[in-house]
């Protein structure tokens, strides 16, 4: 029993970690014009690398 709770106690802190990477900033995007402009400080701009909204 204490086998799969633990197991359990690390599954959830991996779902949790993958959950919280992809909110933190990963945009999907198929285009550059996909990218909000709010996404990157002033004097970066964003755009759409493999599919994800980045700043250059």
């Amino acid at each position: 029993m204490v086998q799969i709770s633990s197991f359990l106690n690390i599954l959830i802190f991996f779902l949790f970690l993958c959950i919280v990477t992809n909110v933190e900033g990963h945009i999907p995007c198929q285009t550059n014009q996909d990218c909000p402009r709010y996404f990157c400080p002033p004097p970066l701009t964003p755009i759409c690398v493999k599919y994800f909204c980045k700043c250059k």
